[in-house]
């Protein structure tokens, strides 16, 4: 009953105000980032699997055994068995190599197949696949053997009717098989064609769908062989799926710094709070209560309060997501799911970890409080020593970031970054403020302001270190955010290839670029390919090379090899260097991640089997590439000539302005010309991206409100002293302009000084946040090093003055009574 009296006193009167609204922005931003980032994760999953046909991909020479199946049923999935192979499909006298598709019912289980009535006409969305009896081909395979719809094709030892055009399949690889000219045709058709026999090269495709997909994956993935490959939504779509890790970061690295500046905010009002207290205590005390008895009266108030605060977080945090999913809707027609309970659990924990990991030491300085202490108003205090209350609150912060993010890597950085600066900031900032004393000679309330900030070097570096922090919490969100969405905007462009050409044969490369320009199109270069499988390094096999580790799967196949004398706009060179005009043949550049997965080193000697010939080249350079661009790239690129010795077609894509019309009038001019539109994933992964962008950026305005919550509570927490040297200023006849200059001064040099030491923490962490998680490359930002120090300044210039006004606007009694109380 004490507890609840004691509170309900305190609430009345104004004391845990700012305590309970920190508390309050501290669990309704994690709970509004966590629903949100719970519910896009969910959504961006299914739009990826839109792309996919299902939320999980296994693919594999041989067909799954029945256990999977089973395990399948049992989680509740759905499944869909896909068969892909090579085969010749005859009309008339006509005959051309395809790649052919054989699905049943179900297929597919994301997304929709899209259909036109003609080679030209405009595709449509169906739920249907092919009859029996029925095939669908695409306008490439169409074009080749002058097909139309009604026609019969034969495949093997059948016919079947053309009914459809397939214009878009949600889930086409980037085989060879799905490279070719495409025809669709149902399972129960399969037996009568006669293609299936011993040895035959047939890919088979499993699809799965449903909410435990996860869950059947960690069972799936174990049981699978080296040949047999299993994919989800991230990496099935790298375009998708690296943005989607992205913001999901974004929105927890944001959400660790607003729980750390709400924290610091809880820090510094609980120990204003509790030093209110401490004659309170000290009566308990007289009364016979026991330094534990009084513990637990405080620490229940507190408790009741987080329990109070945090439900009502958790509520406000389920409104503004709600509110903020509506606002996102009429921007971007976006149906997210049902928030689901965890977040609201989440929420609860992030309340009271953050009120007792960061107000646990002021509730230990009440429990040491001495009978004395009533008669004595001097009588030291003494609580928890301070790298005790910096354990305290780091423990906090690292149990957030863990349940928050799920994310060791990310919470381990946030925290030893953090601790790093906080010790920097200590140490730099105490030693700076010292420099301050020549900035007296401005004149007397200069001379007052800076006297302050030099008198008392501990409080000032306090909150030297919360506007710092502060500052640089800001900073690192609002860069990271623009960024990020640059990166977006940059991934797909508008003038973002919709179409890739495949099999451009080098007699026709000046009509066929002619033929683009004459469509108002344009093409990247024109990449020559050559299979080729790598076989040693060194002149050392690639198994003994890498002593007995399984190689990446992107050398357990053979790889389109290329050469190319300009560098694409999508790579840049990271490690050695490019192909200059002086080179010869025999150079190679490799891509970055493959060239450390193979345990590689500049001027390696690497030999691929092409056929039946062996070509070795020396390794000059890696590249870091940007595979999401929609532009061809490739893991190895070798100097010009290399492969002038072996036949190749060629490859590129392209941004045509009529994608639907403009493939079919190149088909019908290059008949051997494969041509894959991606317009529809272009729209579709422009749309998930769209998405994101506008969830990353309502994040940043809980770090301002968590940022402005700790500028007031470390203002606030000096309010006593400035209350006192204000009414023995105004006693001597110190005017309101002096006290506001004085104020001014004080706080603008406190702003200066923040904005540059933020700078300096900007540049640490933003290095390792971009290179190490984001991997983006950090450019230096030369303009922060004027636009913190100047922001910071006016800004806590300005809240620093307001926060403080009672200081200097009341008469020198009331100010006297005031701070005495």
């Amino acid at each position: 009953m004490i507890s609840w009296r004691l509170l309900y006193r305190e609430m009345r009167g104004g004391n845990l105000t700012l305590l309970a609204i920190s508390l309050v922005v501290s669990v309704a931003t994690m709970t509004t980032t966590s629903v949100l980032t719970d519910r896009i994760d969910r959504a961006m999953r299914e739009d990826a699997a839109l792309l996919l046909g299902g939320d999980l991909k296994i693919s594999g020479p041989r067909a799954l055994g029945d256990d999977f199946f089973l395990k399948a049923r049992e989680l509740n999935l759905q499944s869909t068995e896909i068969l892909e192979f090579p085969s010749v499909v005859g009309f008339g006298f006509k005959f051309e190599l395809a790649g052919l598709k054989v699905i049943s019912h179900g297929y597919p289980l994301r997304g929709t197949l899209k259909i036109s009535d003609s080679r030209s006409g405009v595709g449509y969305a169906t739920d249907r696949i092919p009859s029996p009896g029925t095939a669908w081909v695409d306008p490439q395979l169409a074009s080749n053997l002058g097909l139309s719809i009604g026609d019969s094709v034969s495949v093997g030892e059948t016919e079947l009717a053309i009914a459809q055009i397939l214009v878009f399949e949600p889930d086409r690889g980037g085989s060879f098989v799905s490279l070719s000219p495409r025809l669709l045709m149902n399972r129960a058709d399969l037996e009568n064609t006669e293609l299936i026999q011993p040895g035959s090269r047939i890919s088979h495709i499993t699809l799965f769908a449903g909410s435990a997909a996860v869950a059947f994956k960690e069972w799936a993935e174990p049981k699978l062989d080296l040949s047999q490959r299993i994919t989800d939504v991230l990496t099935g779509r790298s375009e998708i799926g690296n943005a989607l890790v992205r913001a999901t970061t974004y929105l927890s690295l944001a959400g660790l710094l607003t729980v750390l500046l709400a924290g610091a905010a809880i820090a510094m009002t609980a120990h204003r709070w509790a030093s209110d207290q401490i004659s309170t205590s000290a009566l308990f005390r007289t009364l016979g209560l026991t330094g534990k008895a009084t513990f637990i009266i405080f620490g229940i108030q507190l408790a009741v309060l987080g329990l109070i605060a945090s439900c009502f977080g958790v509520v406000l945090g389920y409104i503004l997501q709600i509110v903020l999913v509506d606002t996102i809707s009429t921007v971007l027609d976006i149906s997210l799911p049902a928030p689901g309970l965890y977040p609201a659990a989440l929420g609860i924990f992030t309340g009271f970890c953050t009120l007792f990991g960061f107000g646990a030491p002021a509730i230990a300085l009440l429990a040491n409080v001495s009978p004395s202490r009533v008669f004595k108003r001097d009588f030291l205090v003494k609580g928890m020593r301070k790298w005790i209350r910096y354990m305290f609150s780091t423990v906090a912060i690292t149990l957030i970031g863990l349940a928050y993010s799920e994310d060791i890597f990310l919470t381990s950085l946030i925290v030893v970054t953090v601790v790093v600066l906080f010790l920097f900031v200590t140490i730099l900032g105490r030693n700076t403020i010292k420099l301050l004393k020549p900035m007296q000679l401005f004149g007397p309330a200069w001379r007052f302001g800076i006297q302050r900030l030099v008198r008392d070097p501990s409080t000032s570096g306090g909150q030297l270190m919360a506007f710092t922090m502060t500052i640089l919490a800001i900073a690192m969100v609002s860069l990271i955010r623009f960024d990020l969405i640059k990166t977006w905007e940059a991934q797909v462009p508008d003038d973002a290839p919709n179409t890739f050409a495949l099999n451009i044969i080098d007699t026709d490369v000046e009509s066929f670029e002619l033929a683009i320009r004459d469509l108002g199109g344009k093409n990247a270069p024109l990449y020559p390919i050559v299979r080729g499988r790598l076989d040693a390094v060194n002149e050392i096999s690639i198994l003994e090379h890498l002593s007995g580790k399984s190689p990446p799967r992107a050398v357990m196949r053979e790889l389109s090899l290329t050469e190319a004398r300009q560098l694409g706009r999508d790579n840049v060179i990271d490690r050695g260097r490019w192909f200059t005009g002086s080179d010869t043949t025999g150079l190679v550049t490799v891509e970055s991640k493959l060239f450390d997965e193979l345990n590689l080193r500049i001027g390696d000697k690497l030999t691929y089997v092409v056929g039946p010939d062996k070509i070795s080249a020396k390794i000059i350079g890696t590249r870091s590439v940007q595979w999401e661009s929609m532009l061809p790239n490739f893991f190895m690129i070798f100097s010009p000539g290399t492969l002038g010795a072996f036949e190749s077609t060629r490859l590129t894509s392209i941004n045509l302005p009529n994608p639907e019309s403009d493939t079919a009038k190149i088909s019908d001019a290059f008949r051997q010309v494969t041509l894959i539109s991606i317009d529809v994933i272009l729209e579709q992964v422009r749309g998930i991206l769209d998405r994101i962008t506008e969830a990353v950026g309502t994040v940043l305005y809980f770090v301002l409100g968590s940022g402005f919550l700790v500028l007031i509570a470390s203002i606030q927490i000096s309010l006593p002293e400035r209350r006192r040297e204000a009414a023995i200023l105004r006693s001597f006849g110190g005017s309101d302009k002096l006290l506001s200059e004085a104020q001014w001064a004080e706080f603008l040099s406190l702003g200066l000084l923040s904005g540059l030491l933020a700078a300096v923490g900007t540049e640490i962490l933003g290095r390792l946040v971009y290179t190490q998680i984001f991997e983006i490359e950090w450019p230096f930002f030369w303009w922060i090093w004027l636009v913190l120090p100047c922001v910071s300044a006016c800004s806590i210039g300005l809240v620093g003055r307001w926060s403080a006004r009672h200081a200097r606007i009341l008469p020198p009694a009331s100010l006297l009574k005031i701070a005495e109380n």
